[in-house]
C-alpha cells in the first residue's frame, strides 16, 4: 500500500485520513505546531515536519486552508526538492480523486478504465469537503462534474446524486435560517424599542448586490464602488462561469458586512431560492450587449496560456484542448455556437426576473457605464439611496491583469466580426432588447 503522510494535525487532517484509511497506509501526521509534537491524533503520532526528509513514504498530503505557505516550506526538504509531484494539496480535488483511484494499485490509473474507481472517489471526495463544511470546493467539484455528464450516464447519475445531497443541505440551512430570523426578529424589534430611548447609532450599509454577466467590467464597477464608498469586498458564490452558483452561508454573512459584491450567479431557481430566503430586497444585475459580450469572452479564453485555469473557472463550457491553437476566426465560430446560448439564456433568465417585480432590481449595461460613468454611478447610488455626497473622488483601481486586457471598444464587433457571424447573434437577440438596453441595431 502507498505510505502517505498527512501535514495537517486537526480535523481537515483527521477528515482525509478516513476518507483514505482503508485505502493507503497513513504513517503519520505532521504539523509545524511543534506544542502537538509526540502527540496522538485518532491513534497515529504527530511529528516535526523534519520527519519527511529522513522517513520512507511515498506521498504528503497538505490539510490545510494554509496550503500554499505549507507547500512553499516542504520545497525546502531536500527529499522533496527532486519530486514535487509528491505533495498534494487536499484542496484539491482532482488532485485527491487521483490520489484515491491510485490507492492500492501502485501504478497510474487511467482513469477512463476505472470508471467505477473515478466514481466512487469523486462522491467520497465530495462527501468529505461538505462534511468538513468546506461548501465551496464541495458546488466547486460539482460544476467541474457537471461538463462530464453528457459523456458518461454514471457521471449524469453521480451528478444527480450530489446535486441533491446539496439541496437537502442547502434546505436544511435555509429551515435553520427561518427559525434564526424569527429570533433575530425579535431581538431586533426590542433593539429598535431601546434605541428609541436612547438615540440609535450609525448603522452598517446596505451591502450592494452586483451580479454581472461575464467579461463586462464588473469587477472594475465593484471595486470602483469599494474604493469610492469606502466598503469591503465580498463575494457569495462558487466563483464560476456560467453555472454561479450562490453559497446560502456566504450570502448570509456578506449581507451581514455591509460590502459590495462581483459575482456571475445564474437565475436558477436554487440561487433565486436563496436570494429569497435571505430575504434580499434589492440587488443589481448588469448586462452587456452579446455581440461585444461573445467577443471579449472568446479573446479572453483564447489568450490564456493557462488553459487548466480556463477549464477550473469556465467548466460547464466544455472547452477542447485543440482550442487553444485555433486562429481567432474559429474561436469566435465555436463561441457563437457554445458560449452565445448561455450568454442569452443568463441575460433572459434575470430580464425575466426583473419583469416579474419580486425584487427591487435595477439592470446597469456595459455600454451605459462606458458611455456616462457618473451618470451610471449615481444611478447605483440611488437605488441603494445612498447619499451623493459619499461618493468620494478616490482613484479608481487601475486597470491591469487578466481583467483589463482589453479597451472595451462598445462597437469593436463590427471590425473583428463577420456579417455572417454578427447575423448569428442577432437572430438570438430579443427584438425588443435594443431599444430597452440601447444597443444599435445595426
Amino acid at each position: 500500500m502507498l505510505k502517505i503522510y498527512i501535514y495537517g494535525a486537526g480535523t481537515y487532517g483527521q477528515a482525509v485520513r478516513n476518507l483514505l484509511r482503508e485505502k493507503v497506509d497513513i504513517v503519520g501526521f505532521t504539523d509545524s505546531n511543534s506544542e502537538k509534537y509526540n502527540n496522538r491524533l485518532d491513534g497515529l503520532a504527530i511529528f516535526s515536519p523534519n520527519c519527511l526528509e529522513a522517513e520512507d513514504y511515498d506521498y504528503v498530503i497538505i490539510a490545510s486552508m494554509y496550503a500554499l505557505e505549507i507547500h512553499k516550506a516542504l520545497e525546502s526538504i531536500k527529499r522533496l526538492q527532486q519530486r514535487p509531484h509528491k505533495i498534494i494539496d487536499a484542496n484539491d480535488a482532482i488532485q485527491l480523486i487521483l490520489l484515491y483511484c491510485m490507492a492500492g494499485k501502485q501504478t497510474a490509473v487511467d482513469v477512463s478504465t476505472h470508471s467505477c474507481d473515478l466514481h466512487a472517489s469523486i462522491y467520497s471526495v465530495a462527501t468529505m469537503y461538505k462534511d468538513i463544511g468546506q461548501r465551496n470546493k464541495y458546488v466547486q467539484l460539482i460544476s467541474n462534474l457537471a461538463k462530464f455528464c453528457h459523456k458518461d450516464s454514471a457521471f449524469f447519475a453521480l451528478h444527480q446524486k450530489l446535486l441533491q445531497s446539496q439541496a437537502n443541505c442547502e434546505k436544511k440551512l435555509i429551515d435553520d435560517h427561518l427559525q434564526q430570523q424569527s429570533l433575530e426578529k425579535l431581538e431586533y424589534n426590542r433593539k429598535k424599542a431601546h434605541e428609541a430611548l436612547i438615540g440609535n447609532e450609525q448603522e452598517r450599509p446596505e451591502s450592494i448586490l452586483f451580479i454581472a454577466v461575464g467579461l463586462a467590467a464588473g469587477y472594475f464597477i465593484a471595486q470602483s464602488l469599494c474604493k469610492r464608498l469606502g466598503m469591503h469586498y465580498g463575494s457569495f458564490t462558487n466563483h464560476v462561469y456560467p453555472g454561479g452558483t450562490i453559497i446560502f452561508e456566504a450570502l448570509l454573512k456578506f449581507l451581514k458586512q455591509g460590502s459590495v459584491s462581483h459575482t456571475h450567479a445564474d437565475p436558477s431557481d436554487n440561487n433565486i431560492g436563496f436570494l429569497r430566503a435571505a430575504s434580499v430586497r434589492r440587488l443589481i444585475v448588469h448586462f452587456r450587449d452579446p455581440r461585444s459580450a461573445v467577443l471579449s469572452f472568446t479573446h479572453h479564453v483564447g489568450v490564456s496560456s493557462d488553459p487548466a485555469r480556463v477549464w477550473y473557472y469556465h467548466p460547464l463550457m466544455n472547452i477542447p484542448q485543440t482550442f487553444f491553437t485555433q486562429k481567432f476566426a474559429w474561436q469566435l465560430d465555436y463561441m457563437i455556437e457554445h458560449y452565445l446560448p448561455i450568454c442569452m439564456d443568463w441575460i433572459s433568465g434575470w430580464d425575466t426576473i426583473y419583469q416579474s417585480g419580486e425584487f427591487d432590481m435595477l439592470i446597469t449595461t456595459f455600454e451605459a457605464f462606458k458611455t456616462n460613468s457618473t451618470a451610471f454611478f449615481t444611478k447605483i447610488l440611488k437605488h441603494y439611496d445612498i447619499p451623493l455626497d459619499r461618493f468620494s473622488p478616490a482613484k479608481l483601481p487601475e486597470k491591469q491583469g487578466d481583467y483589463y486586457l482589453r479597451k472595451g471598444a462598445l462597437t469593436e464587433w463590427r471590425e473583428r466580426c463577420t456579417k455572417e457571424q454578427i447575423k448569428k447573434i442577432m437572430n438570438q437577440i430579443p427584438d425588443d432588447y435594443y431599444a430597452r438596453f440601447n444597443w444599435p441595431t445595426e
